[in-house]
C-alpha cells in the first residue's frame, strides 16, 4: 500500500503526459488561419502591458525579491494552493502532499548560492513554506507547452518571440467552465530590470522556465508577423498568459498580457 502511494504522483504525471500527447495529435476545432494586423496589440486578445520592477542585485540574495513577493503574495498563495488541489484531485493526498513538501524543502536547501537564499527570502516574505516556494519555481518546467520562434529579417536582424502558456491543464476547470489559474497568473507576469550599481545588467519578462525555439532558415519575418503567428489559435489558447517580442541587435523587448476569447482551445 505504501508503495502505491509513493507511485501516485508519477502516475499522475504519466497520465498527464499521455493526455497532452493525444491533445497535440487531435485536430483543434477552434484552429484558424494565421491572423493579420494584430500588431500593435489591441482588442479582446490584449490585456495590457506588464508592470516593471527593479531587482537590486547589490542587496543580499534573501532581500532581492521581498518587495515583489509581498505585492504578489495573494496570487502566489493561490497558485500554490491550486497545485495542491490538483494533486489532491487524483487521490487522497494529504500524506503525499506532506511528503512532497518535505522533499522539495530539502531540494531547496541544497540549491547553490545565491538561488537558495533568494528562494528562502521569498518564502519568508509571503509566509509560505520553503517546499511550497520550490514547487512554485519548478511546476512550470513540468506542466507547459509554450510556443517560441527565432527568425531573421531581410536586413539580417535577429528576432525572438514567445508565448508563455503557464501550465498544462492547470487552468481547465470542466465542472465550473472557468480558467481560474490563468487569470491568477496574468497578474503575476512582470518585466524585471536587474540592476547592479544602478546599471541594468539584465532584463526579463518571464517568471521562469526553459525556452525551446522554432527557427527558420530564410530571412522573411518581422516583429508584427511573429506577433500575428502568436495571436492565432491554437497557438493562442486559454492558458496563454503573455506574448514577448525581442529584437536582439537593439536589445529591445516588449511583453503583452493576452487573452483568448471563447470559443478557444483550453491548451
Amino acid at each position: 500500500m505504501a508503495r502505491s502511494r509513493m507511485r501516485a504522483p508519477w502516475l499522475v504525471a504519466a497520465a498527464t503526459a499521455l493526455v497532452a500527447a493525444l491533445a497535440v495529435l487531435a485536430k483543434d476545432p477552434f484552429a484558424e488561419d494565421c491572423r493579420r494586423q494584430e500588431y500593435p496589440p489591441s482588442g479582446p486578445r490584449f490585456k495590457g502591458k506588464t508592470p516593471t520592477y527593479i531587482i537590486n542585485l547589490d542587496l543580499p540574495p534573501s532581500e532581492r525579491w521581498v518587495q515583489l513577493a509581498r505585492e504578489k503574495r495573494g496570487e502566489l498563495i493561490t497558485v500554490i494552493q491550486t497545485l495542491k488541489n490538483l494533486v489532491a484531485s487524483f487521490a487522497s493526498a494529504q500524506k503525499i502532499i506532506a511528503s512532497l513538501e518535505s522533499k522539495f524543502a530539502w531540494i531547496g536547501s541544497t540549491l547553490p548560492y545565491p538561488f537558495n537564499e533568494e528562494i528562502k527570502g521569498i518564502a519568508s516574505a509571503i509566509d509560505a513554506s520553503l517546499g511550497d516556494v520550490v514547487v512554485f519555481n519548478i511546476f512550470y518546467e513540468i506542466f507547459t507547452v509554450c510556443t517560441s520562434i527565432v527568425a531573421e529579417d531581410s536586413s539580417g536582424k535577429l528576432y525572438h518571440a514567445r508565448n508563455l502558456d503557464f501550465g498544462l491543464f492547470l487552468g481547465w476547470d470542466i465542472k465550473n467552465s472557468s480558467w481560474t489559474i490563468t487569470e491568477v497568473l496574468r497578474p503575476l507576469m512582470v518585466s524585471l530590470d536587474f540592476q547592479r550599481n544602478n546599471k541594468t545588467v539584465f532584463k526579463s519578462s518571464n517568471l521562469a522556465g526553459y525556452v525551446g525555439m522554432i527557427s527558420g532558415v530564410k530571412p522573411n519575418i518581422s516583429l508584427p508577423t511573429m506577433f500575428n503567428i502568436l495571436s492565432t489559435k491554437p497557438v493562442l489558447n486559454k492558458l496563454t498568459v503573455s506574448t514577448t517580442l525581442l529584437e536582439v541587435s537593439e536589445g529591445h523587448i516588449e511583453t503583452y498580457l493576452r487573452d483568448c476569447p471563447t470559443p478557444c482551445s483550453p491548451w
